[in-house]
């Protein structure tokens, strides 16, 4: 409250005069009318991008997945042009830069690592989709789990859950369906045994330290 009272007499910084101190709170207000009014706009467009992708099939298939929300799935309908000509995951893949590519250089073999030649903004979705998915999504949330329990590394292993988000989305654009959960009894059983498994690891390290 003291903090609130304090900054309706002053925005933070030494004035000589007074004069100086108004130039200074009109060139403040400015700044934040500019921001109010790219905020308002950022808005508007969201809102527009949500009603054109609504209108492809799609936009329903990628917006089932739980995690997903309206905004996401209109950004990857707008990413990959309603995945018109995609035929297959792996060329969103390739699309967003996250396919594999082994370094090696003469005789030296490296590691595979994601080549991270291609659209940015759609990558940087698709690690969006995963980390949300991985809640929720049982297929998504096994895979995570268990490359968790074999080697902790969240950042790797939530850009390794992008495939399956990818080819769920493709297996329900395909089939022109919804996603469904719970229709795989022996998933969800597999999904809380590694749930109970990975909080078991946690509590012994926390332990440990």
């Amino acid at each position: 409250m003291l903090l609130q009272q304090t900054a309706e007499r002053t925005i933070g910084v030494s004035c000589t005069d007074e004069t100086e101190e108004k130039s200074l709170h009109l060139s403040l207000n400015c700044w934040l009318n500019q921001l109010d009014l790219i905020e308002e706009q950022s808005k508007q467009i969201s809102h527009e991008l949500i009603r054109l992708a609504k209108q492809y099939s799609a936009f329903a298939c990628v917006k089932s997945l739980e995690g997903v929300s309206d905004q996401m799935a209109a950004l990857f309908i707008a990413e990959t042009r309603a995945l018109k000509d995609v035929t297959h995951y792996k060329q969103i893949q390739k699309m967003a830069g996250t396919n594999l590519r082994l370094n090696t250089s003469g005789r030296y073999r490296g590691r595979n690592r994601i080549s991270h030649l291609g659209n940015s903004c759609l990558r940087w979705l698709l690690f969006m989709m995963a980390k949300e998915t991985a809640k929720y999504v049982p297929e998504v949330r096994v895979k995570y789990l268990k490359r968790q329990l074999k080697r902790r590394n969240y950042l790797k292993n939530t850009i390794a859950c992008t495939s399956k988000v990818l080819q769920l989305i493709m297996s329900l654009t395909r089939e022109e369906r919804l996603y469904k959960p719970h229709l795989n009894p022996e998933l969800e059983i597999t999904c809380q045994r590694l749930d109970q498994e990975y909080e078991n690891l946690k509590r012994g390290r926390l332990v440990a330290t």
